[in-house]
């Protein structure tokens, strides 16, 4: 059966900012297994500048390198708010257009601090 994973990723912060940035690491990491004839993989990334996201259908990566290979297939300029839920919404339907008889999963890509030590010991929860 045929996959679409649809990564989300919200990084109007420190970890969406520049070429070194943690968005950007794992864009590359996804992309040393790409899409396959099977597996779609599609993320949208909202950096921390105006006008800097993108949206990228995941290749497999043919070179070692410091940027993304896959290709931009959002517009120049492209610039959402990626803590609306309207905004996941249409990233939601990139999924559903493409192809209907695909199963589709997400991953809510965010802003990297989990839960809060104070919030894990309301839970009886230990960090490590």
């Amino acid at each position: 059966m045929k996959h679409n994973l649809l990564v989300y990723m919200a990084g109007d912060n420190d970890l969406g900012a520049g070429l070194n940035s943690k968005a950007v690491q794992d864009i590359i990491e996804m992309e040393t297994e790409g899409s396959s004839e099977n597996l779609s993989i599609f993320v949208q990334a909202d950096g921390n500048k105006e006008g800097d996201t993108v949206r990228y259908k995941i290749i497999k990566r043919t070179q070692e390198g410091s940027k993304p290979e896959s290709e931009n297939i959002a517009p120049d300029g492209f610039e959402v708010n990626s803590g609306a839920p309207e905004t996941l919404k249409k990233f939601l339907k990139l999924g559903t257009i493409l192809d209907e008889n695909v199963r589709n999963s997400l991953i809510i890509w965010a802003h990297g601090t989990g839960q809060r030590a104070d919030e894990l010991s309301k839970l009886g929860i230990r960090r490590g």
